[in-house]
């Protein structure tokens, strides 16, 4: 009989340190992992709210832009009111670069366009 409540007993505390992994595991899940994820998802929506109209303005003016010569940087910031830096980096996340004209205007146009092997 005492060798069966030594089995009962390691088996109580072997199911007490398990279901406090298993709660301890659950509450960082839920605590920490939660409220992240809801704040991603939160942080995607603004920056779409935000972001997204300007975005599409500027892939329709990359699109429809002279092949070699591309945009200029002023008329991007002038259609879409986007500050300077704010503008980069959209122009980056399309997939753009940026290059300066013989002028000496800043201009961009899709990587693919115009690849950095390939100066002109």
């Amino acid at each position: 009989m005492g060798d069966y409540m030594g089995s009962e007993y390691i088996a109580g505390i072997i199911g007490g340190l398990l279901g406090g992994i298993i709660g301890i595991a659950g509450a960082w899940l839920s605590g920490y992992w939660g409220p992240r994820k809801l704040e991603m998802e939160r942080a995607a929506r603004e920056e779409e709210r935000i972001w997204g109209p300007r975005k599409i303005y500027i892939k329709e003016m990359l699109d429809n832009a002279i092949r070699e010569k591309g945009r200029s940087f002023n008329t991007l910031k002038r259609v879409t009111g986007t500050p300077d830096d704010d503008l980069r980096r959209l122009l980056v996340e399309l997939g753009a670069r940026g290059f300066t004209r013989e002028n000496g205007d800043e201009a961009w146009i899709y990587k693919e366009i115009r690849p950095f092997e390939r100066q002109l």
